[in-house]
């Protein structure tokens, strides 16, 4: 099965290589400027921003259907309970 969340972590993990490499690469660089212009380094720095922003979107994402579980998660123990009580009832009734 393939969840939501599934997906997101590895779109989160393909981001974070994304952004190694693009930092290595935007150190490497810096060290040796004339090996890449000033639009270049600005690219990449606009990449990184961009990756920041989908970790952040997707950090989002996580936290939200992290609740959603958590809720149904709830629900699941109150739907369990009634049950419970629902099946007790029904022995006493069948004993009465």
């Amino acid at each position: 099965m393939d969840s939501s969340y599934e997906r997101l972590s590895k779109h989160f993990l393909d981001r974070i290589r994304d952004l190694q490499y693009l930092t290595a690469l935007r150190n490497q660089n810096m060290i040796n400027p004339s090996s890449i212009n000033k639009q270049e380094i600005e690219e990449i720095n606009r990449a990184l921003l961009d990756i920041e922003s989908t970790f952040y979107n997707l950090k989002q994402s996580v936290h939200h259907e992290k609740q959603l579980v958590e809720q149904l998660d709830t629900y699941k123990q109150l739907i369990d309970q009634q049950h419970t009580q629902l099946v007790s009832l029904g022995q006493q009734q069948q004993r009465q």
